[in-house]
């Protein structure tokens, strides 16, 4: 199971909250987490906005991500999902901010005629 987590969640934060949430049950039940880092301080301070590498998109031979800005979150990112996608390429791009704080996974879904 993969999430995303920062190091030192912020208490204040619903969205860091809801992750630690997320993250405590299945490991509870015994399953293995690998966490894919998040930066501490936002980049975009819009309370609806989550600088998630969680919302990736996987795709035949690949998987397309999101890139925000910090040098090392990016890497460490990169890296987890190259354990988990080890024959994909990991491509990544700078997070297009959707409305309501859609992300890759959420822009590449289909849409109804």
């Amino acid at each position: 199971m993969l999430i995303n987590l920062p190091d030192d969640p912020d208490h204040c934060d619903p969205f860091h909250l809801a992750g630690r949430d997320t993250h405590d049950a299945p490991e509870q039940a015994g399953l293995s987490i690998d966490i894919i880092p998040d930066r501490n301080k936002r980049r975009v301070t819009s309370i609806d906005f989550v600088a998630c590498y969680g919302n990736y998109y996987a795709r035949n031979g690949a998987i397309i991500a999101a890139r925000f800005g910090d040098p090392d979150t990016d890497t460490q990112a990169v890296g987890t999902l190259q354990r988990h996608y080890p024959t994909r390429e990991i491509i990544t791009a700078m997070s297009i901010r959707w409305p309501r704080s859609a992300a890759v996974d959420c822009a590449t879904q289909q849409m109804p005629a």
